[in-house]
């Protein structure tokens, strides 16, 4: 086990768009400072296709909160990060103010 780490966890889940996981340079200071950048694919985004876009418009918007948070419950069980440890980086307004709230 390697211990908790500092974790960034990315999500955005609105319109269908899908963010793929991909080499960025924006993110080498992070890597340098051996944080972990995790992307969390969300209900609301395109990247399992039209149901699971579906699946969080309207009634169900939750449904793109719960993924999130549930991304992040996992890191800390997992033993990668920790309470302490994470940046949350929620690219949509919605998930931002339901973590800040």
């Amino acid at each position: 086990n390697h211990g908790p780490i500092p974790t960034h966890l990315y999500g955005y889940g609105s319109y269908g768009a899908s963010i793929e996981a991909s080499f960025r340079s924006t993110r080498l200071p992070l890597l340098k400072r051996k944080v972990v950048y995790a992307l969390a694919h969300v209900r609301g985004g395109g990247e399992m296709g039209r149901p699971w876009y579906e699946e969080a418009k309207y009634l169900t918007k939750k449904n793109t909160f719960n993924d999130f948070v549930d991304v992040a419950r996992w890191l800390v069980d997992d033993g990668t990060s920790n309470d302490e440890t994470d940046a949350l980086d929620a690219n949509e307004p919605s998930i931002g103010r339901g973590l800040t709230s």
